[in-house]
């Protein structure tokens, strides 16, 4: 074949912006949103359409880049399953895509569309959409010359490289970034070839079958390439991905110090805002639990506010100490401070990679406040927050929380009060905090507020008021946490006739499989993770022991009571309550440290489990 023919067959798959498309894409005005509105579909017309904006809205948690979010619109289209990032900045998704990855992989079909729409992500956020530039540039000719152009065009000899690069880089970035979120990248090459099956989809014809001068055979083969590069790949992505997953777990587990481990290895290779603020947030939860030991021993004045990072069912708020009786140990009010101000510059580091992420500034103002530094909390709020993105319901909640530990008890209350009334006038919009947590850190300090200053039937109004809310709300782990703190004992504990276990082991047992795996190393040990096709993954040590082991997907179910895609609060009728409640970017776990388990929880649905050692 000679070269421009080899180009000629690589042009179908260029044109595709992501997958495959046609030369309509040459006029200028497809490049706009504007075209294709009246094509677009719904999510209230379509529960496929709302399931795809369920994924987008999930990578979006990881979205890096100083430019506006873009958004998501699924259009009706005859060119079969395709995805495309516009210039316009938004995104395009083909009602065809949306069934095409039930049929490539029914159990993992949200995996697959979480890869497809982190590809295009990829390319917003590098604002390297080539694809765009030549559209421009084609779309400015007359007629004649457009078709000459897509029928013969001849790339230069660079062209074509820096074209393949681009792409490997979205693939590649795009693995990350679906991880980071909680998705699993190995589906992406597990269980067959998912390039070449998504080709086959685009043509209606199996690629092995077909000679080399059928139309969409230089797809097929470049399909092949891709999958080959890509599998390549995911022994470096693996690594990486599992690391951050690691780190999740032994956060959601309680193991701080082992989280901070395994967000740095990650971190050394893909340095990012989501890095260093999971970093502080190890930082964060150690300085919480000196705070805890200090305020149960009566040396910390005040209420005892929660912050909204570990959903504790059973914080008590700490009564006023009479000032004269102070006398808590200084060398852990030391090292909560340390703690605290590590924090914070893991927290600034954030800021300063992506100044446009609004939680990175509230968790810096949470760690000033826990440092009991009321200027820098005021100064970062203030004087940063809310000039970039206005005052909103967090900001006011973190002023009221200084202002309650600055000694101004009543305007604290009233500042709490307009809080909470907001809150019941209509629901929270989109923020940085999930709605659920946002509703509870307000009531509960609100409710440690009163019962500080002595007022306990005010603290059970509070409650009452928040059941009332998360009912409307339709929040039922909210409305669950409430009653708690009303009558508490409701949610009792109920130990399971059954042990929790992943693909019939558990951590500390030798195994053995004959399934996919990768080899990786974590601090001078070697490890290797293997990869089961119902979504289960085991994470196993030189000696062949079970060190890690987690489920996500598939048809799987805990004993039986729990079964993945159940509703976010039914482990806490099976199960009771919680140890605590974890939120980070790739989901809210339920930790439950009697079993060593934690349920991990997705747009209000159980979708995975992780094993773990509560000793650590």
């Amino acid at each position: 074949m000679t070269t421009s023919g080899a180009k000629r067959r690589w042009l179908p798959w260029l044109l595709l912006g992501l997958w495959g498309c046609g030369s309509a894409w040459a006029q200028p005005a497809v490049q706009g949103l504007g075209y294709w509105k009246p094509f677009v579909i719904s999510a209230d017309d379509d529960p496929a359409v709302a399931r795809a904006q369920r994924v987008f809205d999930t990578l979006l948690r990881a979205w890096d880049g100083t430019r506006v979010e873009p958004s998501l619109y699924v259009v009706k289209s005859s060119r079969g399953p395709w995805a495309a990032s516009l210039a316009d900045g938004n995104i395009l998704l083909s009602r065809a895509a949306i069934d095409t990855t039930p049929a490539l992989d029914g159990e993992r079909a949200d995996h697959l569309l979480a890869f497809v729409l982190a590809h295009e992500l990829v390319h917003q956020r590098a604002d390297d959409l080539w694809h765009h530039k030549f559209f421009r540039l084609v779309g400015s000719q007359n007629p004649q010359q457009q078709q000459a152009l897509l029928r013969g065009l001849e790339l230069s000899g660079q062209a074509l490289p820096d074209l393949e690069r681009r792409e490997a880089q979205a693939d590649h970035d795009g693995l990350i970034l679906m991880a980071s979120v909680g998705y699993d990248p190995f589906v992406v090459v597990d269980g067959g070839d998912f390039f070449t099956r998504w080709v086959e989809s685009v043509w209606a014809a199996p690629c092995e079958r077909q000679n080399p001068a059928w139309q969409g055979a230089g797809a097929c083969a470049q399909a092949r390439t891709r999958a080959t590069r890509s599998r390549a790949q995911l022994e470096a992505v693996a690594t990486q991905a599992t690391l951050f997953r690691l780190g999740a777990q032994a956060f959601a587990a309680g193991h701080w110090q082992a989280a901070r481990r395994d967000f740095s290895a990650y971190g050394r290779e893909f340095p990012s805002r989501a890095v260093h603020a999971n970093i502080g947030l190890t930082y964060l939860a150690e300085a919480l639990d000196i705070r805890d030991r200090l305020s149960e021993a009566g040396a910390l004045s005040g209420p005892r506010f929660f912050f909204p990072l570990l959903l504790e069912l059973h914080p008590e708020a700490t009564p006023l100490q009479p000032r004269g009786r102070l006398r808590g140990n200084a060398e852990e009010r030391k090292r909560l401070r340390q703690y605290a101000e590590r924090a914070a510059q893991s927290f600034e580091r954030a800021v300063r990679l992506e100044p446009q992420h609004r939680g990175s500034y509230l968790l810096l103002g949470l760690a000033y406040l826990l440092a009991d530094n009321a200027p820098m909390v005021r100064g970062v709020l203030e004087g940063k927050y809310i000039p970039r993105f206005g005052s909103d319901v967090p900001t006011r909640l973190l002023l009221a929380m200084v202002q309650a530990q600055g000694g101004d008890l009543s305007g604290a209350a009233r500042g709490f009060e307009q809080i909470l009334t907001g809150l019941e006038a209509s629901p929270p919009g989109v923020g940085p905090w999930p709605a659920d947590l946002l509703i509870y850190t307000a009531f509960h300090n609100a409710a440690a507020l009163a019962q500080a200053r002595g007022d306990d039937s005010r603290s059970d109004e509070l409650w009452q008021r928040a059941a009332r809310l998360a009912q409307r709300d339709g929040q039922a782990l909210l409305f669950r946490l409430a009653v708690e703190q009303l009558r508490p004992g409701t949610l009792a504990s109920r130990p399971p006739a059954w042990a929790p276990s992943i693909h019939g082991a558990r951590l500390g047992d030798r195994v053995q499989a004959s399934v996919s795996s990768s080899a990786f190393w974590l601090e001078g040990e070697a490890l290797s993770i293997y990869r089961f096709a119902n979504g289960a993954r085991w994470v196993v040590d030189a000696d062949g022991r079970l060190v890690n082991a987690w489920q996500s997907g598939g048809q799987a179910r805990l004993g039986d009571g729990l079964v993945l895609g159940d509703d976010a609060d039914r482990p806490l009728k099976v199960l009771g309550p919680p140890s605590r409640r974890i939120e980070l970017v790739s989901g809210a776990y339920l930790a439950y440290d009697a079993l060593g388990l934690a349920i991990r929880l997705e747009n209000n649905r159980i979708s995975g489990w992780f094993l773990y050692h509560p000793d650590g």
